[in-house]
């Protein structure tokens, strides 16, 4: 809004965003005098542009264009696994949905999707998940823990639950072309285990207010931080009046307990472990899975100096330079 080394000038919706220089800013005056942002929708258009020498920077590239990028000598690519994830989320309130309001449904969904095909498959390798809602790289987490898809342990569970015949739902999603092609997976997945997936695709906006308004049975969603701790996901996704849990109906007191004793406890060795109960209380409820975790992967022109990867704010345009 003003307080850092730029200040935004312009904003046209799906357009561009324009940001000159804080001649006001304490740090100095960095080396660009003005920052453009394009929107531009279509992959292979941002990587002709950037081999063109219409734009300096592409923030996160196609995977399906990294090779291409990597051989062209005019431009580097730098690859860093970030925090942002996609997450299926399920509601825990039985008027939303009777058969997700049931714990035994929500672990069978989790069990029978085949998380690595996303990976490999759609995202090209170029993404991790973590066992619980909380991304690989912060304390307690360890990405060995992870569920495996188990078809069969999902039609146990799915039988236990009263619905051995399987059950039809709508899975509501802000569109975008990865999205598409994985909610077509997941479909296709939980087709295995008897389940019928409606694809209900949104505009972001229209779908964010209809999540926002508890109205959604089952979500396909993403999550970026806004700082590096652990209570980022913890605090977030435990407490019903709060974000995602309150979103989807999640009341769990027990999660809420290991949450708030996270936010209290200073001695780091507690506070991992306080982690690792908080993520097997969520995955014994499973309101929300984690579908993958985002590589991300920036072009940049040669003659870009300055840039370092960060995993929650990506770069610092003020250390940029050409």
């Amino acid at each position: 809004a003003g307080s850092g080394p730029y200040v935004m000038t312009n904003w046209t919706p799906k357009s561009e965003i324009v940001f000159e220089v804080n001649k006001n800013y304490w740090r100095g005056k960095p080396y660009f005098d003005k920052v453009i942002i394009k929107h531009v929708s279509d992959p292979t258009s941002q990587l002709q542009m950037i081999q063109r020498g219409d734009a300096d920077m592409i923030r996160s590239l196609d995977v399906d264009l990294v090779e291409q990028a990597q051989a062209d000598s005019s431009l580097q690519v730098i690859i860093g696994t970030s925090l942002d994830q996609n997450y299926l989320a399920m509601t825990s309130n039985p008027d939303v949905s009777k058969p997700l309001s049931n714990p035994l449904v929500r672990q069978a969904i989790a069990y029978a999707i085949d998380y690595d095909g996303i990976i490999t498959a759609i995202l090209r390798g170029f993404g991790t998940r973590a066992p619980s809602i909380i991304p690989v790289g912060l304390p307690g987490v360890d990405a060995t823990q992870v569920i495996k898809r188990d078809v069969a342990k999902a039609k146990e569970l799915l039988k236990q639950a009263g619905y051995e015949n399987g059950f039809e739902e709508n899975l509501h999603y802000g569109s975008n072309p990865t999205r598409e092609t994985i909610a077509a997976k997941l479909k296709a997945d939980l087709a295995e285990a008897g389940i019928t997936l409606n694809l209900t695709p949104m505009e972001q906006s229209v779908y964010l207010s209809e999540m926002r308004a508890q109205k959604l049975p089952m979500a396909f969603g993403g999550w970026t931080p806004d700082y590096l701790d652990v209570t980022m996901w913890t605090h977030f996704f435990s407490f019903p009046d709060t974000s995602i849990a309150m979103r989807m109906w999640y009341d769990s007191p027990k999660t809420q307990e290991i949450a708030t004793e996270i936010e209290k406890e200073m001695d780091e060795t507690k506070r991992i472990e306080l982690t690792k109960q908080w993520q097997t209380q969520v995955m014994e409820d499973m309101p929300f899975l984690m579908l993958y975790q985002l590589q991300t992967i920036t072009v940049l022109n040669k003659d870009i100096k300055g840039y370092a990867f960060h995993p929650v704010y990506f770069f610092n345009l003020s250390e940029l330079s050409k």
